[in-house]
């Protein structure tokens, strides 16, 4: 990991943003896989192909939004932002010929708390990017509660009663 890890700490406090690398972060179910200490930060969007118009807008543009990163030990977890991150690595991959100074990065608003507010804040973010399929809902929910997360959390990051969680 890079030196940005050890100064994300106090950017959290002051809810700054700072650039980082894009593959400094790390995507629960792609670079790590999904387990009991990390179930907040999954999304089961994270393997979806990403469309070429997007990837062209990036390389015009940059990434203009800046993602939902949390610390987690010495490591950068994505919370929302997973396309862009992704996007992110494919450019920076092309760019290899470049000076440093030129190549990619991706801002990060870096967040803190509980397991729970992290996952309210994966869960929040990404629905307003792209609606999950009724399955991928439902399997996010699964994996949630597998791992500890309750009927009332649930409803709470969701958005939905908990005799909703419960169907």
């Amino acid at each position: 990991m890079g030196s940005n890890v050890n100064k994300i700490q106090g950017f959290a406090s002051r809810g700054e943003l700072t650039a980082f690398d894009p593959s400094e972060i790390v995507i629960v179910g792609l670079d790590v896989p999904l387990t009991a200490e990390n179930w907040w930060a999954y999304c089961p969007r994270v393997d979806e192909p990403i469309e070429e118009e997007f990837l062209a807008d990036v390389r015009a543009n940059g990434v203009r939004q800046p993602v939902a990163v949390c610390r987690d030990g010495n490591k950068v977890v994505l919370l929302a932002g997973r396309r862009r991150v992704r996007a992110a690595r494919t450019i920076r991959d092309e760019q290899k010929k470049e000076p440093i100074k030129k190549l990619i990065t991706v801002r990060a608003i870096i967040h803190q708390g509980q397991p729970e507010e992290l996952f309210k804040i994966n869960v929040s973010e990404n629905a307003t990017r792209k609606d999950l399929t009724p399955i991928q809902r439902a399997n996010l929910m699964h994996q949630a509660m597998k791992y500890g997360a309750d009927d009332t959390q649930l409803a709470t990051a969701f958005g939905v009663t908990v005799t909703t969680i419960k169907n």
